[in-house]
Protein backbone atom coordinates (compact mmCIF):
# COMPACT_ATOMS: atom_id res chain seq x y z
CA UNK A 1 0.00 0.00 0.00
CA UNK A 2 1.17 3.86 -0.42
CA UNK A 3 0.53 5.97 2.49
CA UNK A 4 -1.37 8.77 0.73
CA UNK A 5 -1.60 10.90 4.30
CA UNK A 6 -2.97 10.82 8.07
CA UNK A 7 -5.67 12.20 10.23
CA UNK A 8 -6.22 12.51 13.95
CA UNK A 9 -9.30 11.35 15.22
CA UNK A 10 -10.95 12.23 18.36
CA UNK A 11 -13.01 9.16 19.72
CA UNK A 12 -16.59 9.83 21.00
CA UNK A 13 -16.28 7.11 24.00
CA UNK A 14 -14.13 8.90 26.70
CA UNK A 15 -12.97 5.39 27.54
CA UNK A 16 -12.01 3.23 24.35
CA UNK A 17 -8.72 1.68 25.10
CA UNK A 18 -6.17 0.38 27.44
CA UNK A 19 -4.81 3.94 28.42
CA UNK A 20 -8.02 5.93 28.14
CA UNK A 21 -6.79 8.27 25.64
CA UNK A 22 -9.34 9.80 23.48
CA UNK A 23 -7.05 10.47 20.69
CA UNK A 24 -5.76 7.74 17.58
CA UNK A 25 -4.03 8.03 14.28
CA UNK A 26 -5.80 6.55 11.03
CA UNK A 27 -3.30 6.11 8.20
CA UNK A 28 -4.64 6.08 4.81
CA UNK A 29 -3.16 4.57 1.93
CA UNK A 30 -4.02 3.56 -1.68
CA UNK A 31 -3.25 -0.11 -3.37
CA UNK A 32 -0.93 0.29 -6.48
CA UNK A 33 -3.40 -1.76 -8.57
CA UNK A 34 -7.24 -0.38 -7.71
CA UNK A 35 -6.02 3.24 -6.04
CA UNK A 36 -9.31 2.46 -3.93
CA UNK A 37 -8.32 4.38 -0.66
CA UNK A 38 -7.78 2.44 2.77
CA UNK A 39 -7.20 2.98 6.38
CA UNK A 40 -5.79 1.90 8.98
CA UNK A 41 -6.24 3.04 12.76
CA UNK A 42 -3.77 2.69 15.68
CA UNK A 43 -4.69 3.61 18.55
CA UNK A 44 -2.28 4.18 22.17
CA UNK A 45 -1.76 0.62 23.68
CA UNK A 46 -1.80 -1.13 20.35
CA UNK A 47 0.90 -2.87 18.40
CA UNK A 48 2.38 -1.30 15.42
CA UNK A 49 4.61 -3.01 12.58
CA UNK A 50 5.29 -1.25 9.89
CA UNK A 51 7.96 -1.52 6.71
CA UNK A 52 8.71 1.13 4.28
CA UNK A 53 9.47 0.18 1.02
CA UNK A 54 10.02 2.08 -2.08
CA UNK A 55 9.15 6.28 -2.11
CA UNK A 56 6.22 7.02 -4.40
CA UNK A 57 5.42 11.07 -5.41
CA UNK A 58 2.56 11.89 -3.19
CA UNK A 59 0.32 13.28 -5.86
CA UNK A 60 0.08 11.02 -8.68
CA UNK A 61 1.56 7.74 -6.26
CA UNK A 62 3.99 6.83 -9.56
CA UNK A 63 8.05 5.83 -8.30
CA UNK A 64 9.87 8.82 -7.42
CA UNK A 65 13.44 9.54 -5.73
CA UNK A 66 11.60 12.46 -4.42
CA UNK A 67 8.67 13.66 -2.29
CA UNK A 68 7.31 15.31 -5.96
CA UNK A 69 7.85 13.89 -8.89
CA UNK A 70 9.16 16.52 -11.78
CA UNK A 71 5.45 15.63 -13.28
CA UNK A 72 4.00 17.12 -10.02
CA UNK A 73 6.66 19.65 -8.24
CA UNK A 74 5.10 22.97 -10.31
CA UNK A 75 1.79 22.30 -9.04
CA UNK A 76 -0.08 24.78 -6.67
CA UNK A 77 -1.38 22.50 -3.94
CA UNK A 78 -4.44 23.07 -1.72
CA UNK A 79 -2.58 22.75 1.31
CA UNK A 80 0.51 25.08 0.66
CA UNK A 81 -2.47 27.94 0.07
CA UNK A 82 -0.96 29.82 3.49
CA UNK A 83 3.10 29.68 2.52
CA UNK A 84 2.06 30.64 -1.36
CA UNK A 85 0.00 33.86 -0.22
CA UNK A 86 2.35 35.03 2.27
CA UNK A 87 5.02 35.03 -0.88
CA UNK A 88 2.78 36.55 -3.56
CA UNK A 89 -0.11 38.45 -1.84
CA UNK A 90 0.18 42.25 -1.98
CA UNK A 91 -0.78 42.87 1.07
CA UNK A 92 2.80 43.99 2.48
CA UNK A 93 3.19 46.69 -0.66
CA UNK A 94 2.88 49.90 1.24
CA UNK A 95 0.63 50.98 -1.84
CA UNK A 96 -1.90 48.39 -2.32
CA UNK A 97 -5.27 48.88 -1.48
CA UNK A 98 -4.88 45.20 0.46
CA UNK A 99 -2.35 46.97 3.06
CA UNK A 100 -4.96 49.98 3.65
CA UNK A 101 -8.28 48.17 3.79
CA UNK A 102 -7.74 44.17 3.77
CA UNK A 103 -9.87 43.94 0.55
CA UNK A 104 -8.38 42.26 -2.79
CA UNK A 105 -10.77 42.16 -6.05
CA UNK A 106 -11.92 38.39 -6.38
CA UNK A 107 -11.83 38.07 -10.12
CA UNK A 108 -7.89 39.47 -9.82
CA UNK A 109 -6.28 38.66 -6.95
CA UNK A 110 -2.82 39.73 -6.62
CA UNK A 111 -1.46 37.00 -5.93
CA UNK A 112 -2.99 35.27 -9.51
CA UNK A 113 -4.52 32.29 -7.98
CA UNK A 114 -8.23 32.92 -8.32
CA UNK A 115 -8.81 29.75 -6.49
CA UNK A 116 -7.67 30.63 -3.46
CA UNK A 117 -10.81 33.95 -3.03
CA UNK A 118 -12.69 31.31 -1.64
CA UNK A 119 -10.34 30.47 1.37
CA UNK A 120 -8.91 34.25 1.23
CA UNK A 121 -12.08 35.78 1.84
CA UNK A 122 -13.30 33.44 5.00
CA UNK A 123 -13.38 33.82 8.52
CA UNK A 124 -10.17 33.08 10.30
CA UNK A 125 -8.68 32.00 13.88
CA UNK A 126 -5.81 33.22 15.44
CA UNK A 127 -4.40 31.10 18.18
CA UNK A 128 -1.50 31.15 20.66
CA UNK A 129 -0.89 27.16 21.84
CA UNK A 130 1.59 25.30 23.88
CA UNK A 131 3.17 22.40 22.90
CA UNK A 132 4.42 20.90 26.08
CA UNK A 133 7.01 23.34 27.32
CA UNK A 134 7.07 25.52 23.84
CA UNK A 135 4.54 28.33 22.54
CA UNK A 136 3.06 28.74 18.73
CA UNK A 137 1.50 31.12 17.14
CA UNK A 138 -0.58 29.83 14.15
CA UNK A 139 -3.73 30.63 12.28
CA UNK A 140 -6.72 28.32 10.81
CA UNK A 141 -10.11 28.60 8.71
CA UNK A 142 -13.10 29.01 11.11
CA UNK A 143 -14.26 25.59 10.33
CA UNK A 144 -11.06 23.81 10.98
CA UNK A 145 -10.48 24.30 14.81
CA UNK A 146 -8.97 21.02 14.79
CA UNK A 147 -6.44 21.85 13.44
CA UNK A 148 -5.45 22.48 16.89
CA UNK A 149 -5.92 18.30 17.74
CA UNK A 150 -3.29 18.33 14.24
CA UNK A 151 -0.83 20.77 15.66
CA UNK A 152 -1.05 19.04 19.00
CA UNK A 153 -1.23 21.58 20.90
CA UNK A 154 -1.81 20.65 24.64
CA UNK A 155 -4.28 24.23 24.79
CA UNK A 156 -4.57 27.31 23.14
CA UNK A 157 -6.17 30.89 23.22
CA UNK A 158 -8.10 31.58 20.49
CA UNK A 159 -9.25 34.11 18.98
CA UNK A 160 -12.27 34.39 16.45
CA UNK A 161 -13.70 36.15 14.05
CA UNK A 162 -10.40 37.29 12.07
CA UNK A 163 -12.06 38.27 7.95
CA UNK A 164 -9.55 37.30 4.98
CA UNK A 165 -6.43 35.37 5.48
CA UNK A 166 -4.41 38.59 4.78
CA UNK A 167 -5.89 40.25 8.08
CA UNK A 168 -5.15 36.82 9.47
CA UNK A 169 -1.38 36.35 8.51
CA UNK A 170 -0.79 40.36 9.67
CA UNK A 171 -2.39 39.61 13.20
CA UNK A 172 -0.23 36.07 13.46
CA UNK A 173 2.88 38.11 12.46
CA UNK A 174 2.22 40.86 15.40
CA UNK A 175 1.36 38.46 17.94
CA UNK A 176 3.99 36.31 16.99
CA UNK A 177 6.31 39.91 17.45
CA UNK A 178 4.43 40.86 20.68
CA UNK A 179 5.28 37.54 22.34
CA UNK A 180 8.28 36.60 21.00
CA UNK A 181 6.84 33.35 20.02
CA UNK A 182 7.79 31.10 16.65
CA UNK A 183 5.14 30.59 14.17
CA UNK A 184 6.65 26.89 13.50
CA UNK A 185 7.80 24.15 15.12
CA UNK A 186 10.52 21.92 14.03
CA UNK A 187 9.87 18.13 14.56
CA UNK A 188 13.19 18.38 16.58
CA UNK A 189 11.90 20.91 19.16
CA UNK A 190 9.03 19.32 19.30
CA UNK A 191 10.78 16.07 20.45
CA UNK A 192 12.70 17.52 22.90
CA UNK A 193 10.30 18.76 24.51
CA UNK A 194 8.65 15.66 25.82
CA UNK A 195 11.85 16.29 28.33
CA UNK A 196 11.55 19.55 28.93
CA UNK A 197 9.62 19.88 32.31
CA UNK A 198 9.92 23.64 32.40
CA UNK A 199 6.23 24.91 33.35
CA UNK A 200 4.87 27.39 31.30
CA UNK A 201 1.68 29.48 32.97
CA UNK A 202 -0.80 29.54 30.62
CA UNK A 203 -3.23 31.97 32.36
CA UNK A 204 -0.74 34.37 32.43
CA UNK A 205 -0.83 34.79 28.46
CA UNK A 206 -4.06 34.74 28.54
CA UNK A 207 -4.71 37.73 30.86
CA UNK A 208 -1.77 39.63 28.45
CA UNK A 209 -3.45 38.57 25.21
CA UNK A 210 -7.00 40.23 26.70
CA UNK A 211 -5.58 43.87 27.10
CA UNK A 212 -4.08 43.78 23.23
CA UNK A 213 -5.84 46.51 21.73
CA UNK A 214 -5.59 45.09 18.16
CA UNK A 215 -7.13 41.98 19.27
CA UNK A 216 -9.95 43.18 21.52
CA UNK A 217 -12.56 43.50 18.94
CA UNK A 218 -12.53 39.74 18.89
CA UNK A 219 -13.98 36.80 20.94
CA UNK A 220 -11.61 34.87 22.85
CA UNK A 221 -11.76 31.35 24.33
CA UNK A 222 -9.19 29.02 26.33
CA UNK A 223 -9.36 25.45 25.30
CA UNK A 224 -7.49 22.71 26.28
CA UNK A 225 -6.80 19.85 23.56
CA UNK A 226 -4.18 17.55 24.94
CA UNK A 227 -3.04 15.86 28.10
CA UNK A 228 0.59 16.36 28.86
CA UNK A 229 3.29 13.68 29.27
CA UNK A 230 6.38 14.03 30.68
CA UNK A 231 9.39 12.23 30.02
CA UNK A 232 12.54 11.98 31.46
CA UNK A 233 14.52 11.62 28.53
CA UNK A 234 13.16 12.50 25.06
CA UNK A 235 12.86 9.71 22.57
CA UNK A 236 14.88 8.87 19.57
CA UNK A 237 13.50 10.26 16.38
CA UNK A 238 13.28 8.04 13.74
CA UNK A 239 14.91 9.10 10.15
CA UNK A 240 13.04 6.76 7.56
CA UNK A 241 14.31 5.58 4.43
CA UNK A 242 13.99 2.60 2.53
CA UNK A 243 13.73 -0.54 4.38
CA UNK A 244 13.32 1.12 7.34
CA UNK A 245 11.44 -0.93 10.23
CA UNK A 246 8.77 0.40 12.74
CA UNK A 247 7.80 -2.16 15.52
CA UNK A 248 6.65 -1.38 19.12
CA UNK A 249 3.33 -0.79 21.07
CA UNK A 250 1.97 2.90 20.99
CA UNK A 251 2.59 4.48 24.01
CA UNK A 252 1.19 8.38 22.74
CA UNK A 253 -0.07 10.05 20.47
CA UNK A 254 0.38 13.96 19.84
CA UNK A 255 -0.31 15.29 16.58
CA UNK A 256 2.00 13.94 14.16
CA UNK A 257 4.00 12.58 16.56
CA UNK A 258 3.61 9.03 17.39
CA UNK A 259 5.89 7.73 20.40
CA UNK A 260 6.44 3.91 21.00
CA UNK A 261 7.77 1.55 23.72
CA UNK A 262 10.90 1.70 22.34
CA UNK A 263 11.41 4.93 23.24
CA UNK A 264 11.66 6.06 19.60
CA UNK A 265 8.91 8.61 18.02
CA UNK A 266 7.73 8.91 13.78
CA UNK A 267 6.27 11.60 12.59
CA UNK A 268 3.49 10.35 10.66
CA UNK A 269 3.09 13.18 8.03
CA UNK A 270 7.46 11.62 7.09
CA UNK A 271 4.72 8.24 6.04
CA UNK A 272 3.26 10.13 3.35
CA UNK A 273 4.42 8.61 -0.40
CA UNK A 274 5.48 5.56 0.83
CA UNK A 275 4.60 2.37 -0.41
CA UNK A 276 4.48 0.21 3.07
CA UNK A 277 3.93 -2.60 4.52
CA UNK A 278 1.02 -2.76 7.60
Amino acid sequence: MICVGHQIVRSEKEIFNTYAYPYYARINAITRTTKFVVSESVYVGTPLELKLKNLTCRICAEPSETELCLDCENLTLDDDLPVTTRQSCNYREEGSLLFKVGWCDPWAPPCGFVNNVKRCHTNYILYIGRYNSLLKVGITGRGRIDRLQEQGMNEAVIFKGIEGLPTALLLEEFVSDLLGVPMRLTTEQKVSSFSDHRSIDFGEIVEVMKDVDELKHLAMDHVLVYPDLLLDTSPDHLQISSGTTVEGNVVWIQGDLMILDTYESLRLRDLTGWEVDI
